[in-house]
C-alpha cells in the first residue's frame, strides 16, 4: 500500500511539474530509426511514434490518465486508458529531458529540436492532432463498445498489445534452417518472419514505448501479426 501511495505521489508530482512548464514541440528520429513527435501544452503531454506511416503509436496524458492508441492507416485500431501511477510515472519520466530543455535547465546541450511555442495555432495540423484529447478519448470509448466495427479488439489490455508467438521465427534470432521452414503453427510462423520489419519492437532487457522488456526474447506489437 505504501509503494502504491508513493508511485501515485510521484506521478502527480511529475504531472504538476509538466503542467507548470512552457509549451514545446519536438521532432526527432531515434537511434533505431523510429520517428517521434512530442508535444506539451497546458495539461496535455503527447507523443507519436512510428517507423512507417501506416502504423503509428499515439500516447497522450492529461496528467491523471494515459491514453495509448494504435492507428493503422490513420484509423484507430486499438486503444486503452491507463490510470495507474506506475504508467504515468514512466510516461513523464521519459519526457523529463524535454521538460528540462524547455525550461532552459540544460542550456543548448542535448536540446536540439526542442521548440517553444505559445498557441496551438503555432503548430502544424499533424502536431495539433496530438492535443485532441477529447476526440481521441471518445473514439477509444466507441471502439471499446464495438461501435466502429472493432468488436472486442479495443478491450485488449496492455499485456496483449505486445505479443510473442513461440515459433521457429520468433524470439531472439531463428531456429529455422531455411526460409520456408515453418513449424506446426505455420500461420504464426509466417507472421513471425515479418517481425524483422515491425516498427514497434522491444529488444530483450530494453525499455521503449514506456515499457520494459524483462524477457529473453524480443517483443513485437500484435499489429505486426495482422
Amino acid at each position: 500500500m505504501r509503494s502504491v501511495r508513493l508511485l501515485t505521489a510521484l506521478a502527480a508530482l511529475a504531472a504538476t511539474r509538466a503542467a507548470a512548464g512552457p509549451s514545446f514541440v519536438v521532432e526527432r528520429r531515434t537511434d533505431d530509426g523510429t520517428r517521434e513527435t512530442r508535444v506539451h501544452h497546458g495539461d496535455l503531454t503527447a507523443v507519436d511514434s512510428w517507423a512507417q506511416e501506416s502504423l503509428l503509436l499515439r500516447q497522450v496524458s492529461d496528467g491523471r490518465r494515459l491514453l495509448q492508441a494504435v492507428l493503422r492507416d490513420g484509423r484507430l485500431s486499438q486503444c486503452e486508458m491507463l490510470r495507474d501511477a506506475e504508467s504515468l510515472e514512466r510516461f513523464f519520466d521519459d519526457f523529463s529531458a524535454d521538460f528540462e530543455c524547455a525550461r532552459g535547465a540544460n542550456g543548448t546541450t542535448g536540446c536540439l529540436g526542442v521548440r517553444i511555442f505559445r498557441d496551438v495555432e503555432d503548430l502544424d495540423e499533424r502536431q495539433q492532432e496530438l492535443l485532441q484529447w477529447r476526440r481521441l478519448a471518445r473514439a477509444c470509448r466507441r471502439l471499446q463498445r464495438g461501435e466502429d466495427g472493432g468488436g472486442g479488439g479495443g478491450r485488449r489490455r496492455r499485456r496483449d498489445l505486445f505479443l510473442y508467438p513461440g515459433t521457429n521465427w520468433c524470439g531472439s534470432g531463428s531456429s529455422a534452417r531455411k526460409l520456408n521452414e515453418l513449424g506446426a503453427h505455420s500461420r504464426a510462423d509466417r507472421c513471425c518472419r515479418e517481425h524483422d520489419h515491425c516498427p514497434f519492437t522491444i529488444e530483450a532487457f530494453q525499455r521503449k514505448f514506456h515499457l520494459f522488456n524483462y524477457r529473453l526474447h524480443t517483443l513485437s506489437h500484435c499489429e505486426c501479426d495482422e
